[in-house]
Order: structure tokens, then C-alpha cells, then sequence
């Protein structure tokens, strides 16, 4: 799981991340509104598979979440450097499109399929 601020990089690293090593993302903010129904069913198909990445904090599914990690990065910079973000290395804090009111973003997320 990967833990931060907003826009200290999260997505960015967890994207490499996911990458490199193969294993299945999901970008917290893709999914159905913080706390929803659609929420926490996806949290919870998530949390049953053997592998995966988490790219945020799973807000309102902590109990499903923590017991099953084995292992969380915290991207904690000094409020200064995430504020500007000329002096994040080159592709952290990039836009990425909004999720909207209330529902998921375009962006593609397997378990949504």
C-alpha cells in the first residue's frame, strides 16, 4: 500500500511499482465514492486476492485492509516541497484527470471490470 499526502507521488510510484513487479493496481481514487457500498465491495475483492498494490489510504475499509498488508510506504515531504513541486523528481505531481462527484474516473481499473 502507498500512503501520502495529496500530491506527494502516490499514484506515480505505485504505478512504477506495479510495473515492475507485475502485481495488480488499484487507484483508490478510481473507485465508487469514499465509504459507498460499491466502495467497500471493491475494497473487500481487492483484499481477497494474493498480491496487489493499494495506491492511497483505504479510507472507511481499514479493518479490511491493514490486517492483510505486509508492507506500506508513506511518502511524507515536507509541506514545502509537495506545495512546489518543481523540486519533486520529474513525474511526480503530475494532473491526472478528476474522479468526479460521487464516481470512479475513467481510468482503467481491472477489479471494476
Amino acid at each position: 500500500m502507498v500512503s501520502g499526502c495529496a500530491g506527494s507521488g502516490k499514484s506515480t510510484l505505485a504505478r512504477k511499482l506495479s510495473e515492475r513487479t507485475g502485481l495488480l493496481l488499484v487507484e483508490r481514487d478510481t473507485l465508487a465514492p469514499l465509504g459507498s457500498e460499491a466502495y467497500l465491495q471493491t475494497i473487500a475483492e481487492l483484499v481477497r486476492k494474493p498480491r496487489w498494490i493499494l495506491d492511497g489510504a483505504p479510507y472507511y475499509a481499514d479493518s479490511l485492509v491493514y490486517p492483510l498488508v505486509d508492507t506500506v510506504l508513506v511518502l511524507d515531504y515536507a509541506k514545502p516541497v509537495v506545495m512546489g513541486r518543481k523540486d519533486l523528481p520529474p513525474g511526480i505531481g503530475i494532473q491526472r484527470p478528476s474522479p468526479g462527484r460521487g464516481g470512479p474516473s475513467p481510468q482503467n481499473n481491472s477489479l471494476r471490470k
